[in-house]
């Protein structure tokens, strides 16, 4: 999602934003963002912990 994100907002002249941020409990946290050194993601734990679930680790 974060790569789609980032060429989406490089590639269209909408107002997609580069970042995409994680939906938990009532809050947004941004998880991964673009800059001229390339794309960063940060994800939080129980965003890791989703992850994990969905690769069987």
């Amino acid at each position: 999602m974060a790569r789609f994100a980032a060429e989406g907002y490089e590639e269209s002249p909408g107002a997609l934003s580069p970042s995409v941020f994680w939906w938990h409990e009532g809050t947004f946290t941004q998880v991964a963002r673009q800059d001229d050194a390339g794309l960063h993601i940060q994800l939080t734990e129980q965003a890791m912990e989703l992850v994990a679930r969905f690769v069987g680790a």
